[in-house]
């Protein structure tokens, strides 16, 4: 869910959903957001991708997705007289740059040219087997990734709330169950099915107590005078919000990401979210009178900020020169086209520097969010419902239920069914059109 009280904000170095976060961050502000650890591997891991895509496709892929608006420049030049795209100078060697050879030329639909063994764990439609009539997802493995934290952990992420004594509405629990229930029906399909988180709890094995000692750092060098004194409510209470920040947008995306990239190794990650909108009034919140809607990420839209961070450039070329990029982006085209129907849901989105629109549907857009950049293979967000709206709380609030049930003049699955309607549709719609084995 994304309560965006600032449509302009970038937080696209922490989570990137900023749902249901008001008055509360403001002793946050002076520290920022918690970045993230360097990513490993370090330019290293671009030396596969030698010759991978020509001048002009690194031209069209940057200007167009993931660099609009020449954020990219002084850090990804694609020279035209040159014969590689320069990568930007180094952090540890500000003077040297790093380059990365073109493809001198590739014929119109023709292949890119195969990456040597072992340079990624994923694999693309193409090299795929064929599906059965039966089994449209055979040979797939796909991630379910919950989105957020659910159980005792909703409050302390902003993304809890509820009105008149109702159950509290949770992204962290709502798109938990969302997955449980998905699993067996995409494996039903033939796909194999992991979920990156099981349970409402963390995957890190960090605290906020664990993290309380680098958030004082933390604060402490961003802190802008007057300094409150230690043990002053004003300073503990600052230094509690960034470690459960650090807790909850960092190093809980960074241990799903090693769990992604280390253990699953899928084909595709879908990670589930809800959405949300502002409150018109944060002091005093009420449900809002407004239709449900649905968008759908990929990475891309960085700012030029994020492009001078030598691991988020690298992060950004492996994405393109590996394939991942497209390969994502053609899933989600696939799923707005399966999705929509089953949801009925206008799209949402951002404006640039937020996002960039991409495929013309209105639903798919790019947006440099921390878990697209820091799984290593193609990584597709749902977004669907305004949660807080008051047709969206009525329909979480109506929980599992069989069959149907009328909202808004309009009878409606359960959420929870629906949601699993939609990716199932979008799934078959692209994984589908495969050779079928008979």
């Amino acid at each position: 869910m994304n309560l965006r009280p600032d449509p302009s904000a970038r937080q696209t170095a922490c989570m990137g959903h900023d749902w249901f976060q008001s008055v509360w961050l403001a002793g946050l502000l002076l520290a920022g957001c918690a970045a993230p650890r360097p990513e490993a591997g370090g330019w290293a891991r671009l030396a596969p991708y030698q010759g991978a895509l020509t001048a002009d496709e690194w031209r069209l892929t940057l200007e167009r997705r993931f660099v609009p608006n020449g954020t990219g420049a002084g850090f990804l030049e694609v020279a035209p007289d040159g014969n590689a795209l320069v990568l930007g100078p180094m952090d540890d060697k500000p003077v040297q740059f790093a380059t990365l050879r073109y493809l001198p030329t590739r014929p119109p639909d023709a292949p890119r040219p195969a990456l040597p063994p072992g340079t990624r764990f994923w694999r693309s439609l193409a090299e795929l087997g064929p599906a059965t009539p039966d089994h449209p997802l055979a040979g797939v493995h796909l991630a379910l990734d919950p989105g957020h934290l659910g159980g005792a952990w909703g409050k302390m992420e902003a993304r809890s709330f509820s009105f008149n004594g109702d159950p509290a509405v949770q992204e962290g629990d709502l798109a938990l169950r969302v997955a449980q229930l998905l699993k067996p029906r995409l494996e039903a399909l033939g796909a194999q099915v992991s979920l990156v988180r099981d349970r409402p709890g963390p995957v890190t094995n960090d605290t906020p107590a664990s993290l309380r000692s680098a958030a004082e750092k933390e604060w402490l060098a961003s802190a802008r005078p007057p300094i409150p004194p230690p043990g002053s409510p004003a300073r503990e209470d600052a230094i509690t919000h960034l470690a459960e920040l650090l807790f909850y947008r960092t190093r809980e995306i960074e241990a799903r990401a090693q769990r992604v990239n280390q253990v699953l190794k899928p084909d595709l990650v879908l990670c589930l979210h809800l959405d949300a909108a502002a409150w018109t009034d944060p002091q005093n919140p009420a449900l809002l009178e407004q239709p449900q809607h649905f968008h759908i990420l990929v990475n891309g839209a960085y700012s030029a900020a994020e492009v001078r961070e030598e691991a988020q450039r690298i992060a950004l070329v492996e994405r393109i020169a590996s394939g991942a990029g497209d390969e994502e982006l053609a899933v989600a085209l696939a799923m707005a086209e399966g999705a929509v129907p089953v949801f009925g849901q206008p799209a949402s989105g951002y404006s640039l520097p937020t996002g960039v629109a991409l495929g013309g549907n209105g639903y798919v857009w790019g947006r440099n969010v921390l878990a697209d950049r820091l799984y290593r293979c193609p990584v597709v967000f749902l977004e669907p419902y305004v949660a807080n709206s008051v047709e969206g709380y009525a329909r979480i609030q109506a929980g599992e239920y069989p069959g149907t049930r009328e909202f808004n003049g309009v009878a409606r699955k359960n959420v929870f069914v629906e949601y699993g309607d939609a990716v199932v549709a979008g799934l078959v719609k692209y994984y589908g059109q495969r050779s079928v084995a008979r």
